[in-house]
Order: structure tokens, then sequence, then C-alpha cells
């Protein structure tokens, strides 16, 4: 079985965890759900139908940290743009601190068990 190897990295980065609200928080690593939302979007799936084609038992993604886990938070301020007419008018903040992964660097190694799909890739 071939394995495909291949670094994602940023300045900063952000996986947020689903059980947080008012502070987002972020994981330390990508989970697996989003490290195959990436490989599905490179190769034009989908995002209501990516998950099907990267199952347990299809795929096999693993992740290596190149970089030590450093963690910040950044405050935004945040702004409703449903009712506004004009961006310039609104008033309505909402300052939210976010958790920032910074400079994080993965190695992601991949497999797939259809070739069709792997070569896409």
């Amino acid at each position: 079985m071939k394995c495909l190897v291949f670094d994602i990295k940023g300045d900063y980065g952000h996986f947020k965890k689903y059980y947080t609200t008012s502070s987002p928080l972020t994981f330390s690593i990508p989970p697996r759900t989003t490290v195959s939302g990436m490989i599905g979007a490179l190769i034009g799936l989908d995002k209501e139908e990516y998950l099907k084609y990267f199952s347990k038992e299809d795929a096999k993604i693993a992740i290596q940290i190149n970089s030590p886990i450093n963690k910040t938070r950044i405050s935004y301020n945040l702004i409703n743009t449903k009712t506004a007419k004009m961006y310039s008018k609104i008033k309505d903040r909402t300052q939210v601190t976010f958790e920032l992964l910074k400079n994080p660097s993965f190695r992601i190694y991949f497999s797939h068990s259809d070739i069709n799909l792997y070569n896409k890739v």
C-alpha cells in the first residue's frame, strides 16, 4: 500500500473544539475530519460528501507534530452583518478571544484503499 506524505503549516491555526461556545478553544492537532476535509478539497470533493470517502476502513491518516505546540490568545471584534445595511454604520461589536496555535507545522501521512482516489490526491 502506497503512502503519501505532505506537510501543512502556517503562521496561525485554529481547530475549534466543538464543545466551546463563547471562547473558541483549539485542539493542539488537526482532527481527522479536518485532515479529511483538506484532502477532499484538494481533489474537489464537496464539503457535504467528502466524509463518505474517508472512513477509517478505507483511509489511513496519521499526523506528526513538526514544531512545538505554542498557543496564544487573540481578541477579535466581531460585527453583526445580518442586519446591517452599510458596514460603516455598524455600531454593535462583540469582542471574542480566540485561542490560536502559533506557527503550527504538521506532517500528514495518507493512504487509501481506492487507488483511483489515492492517485487523484
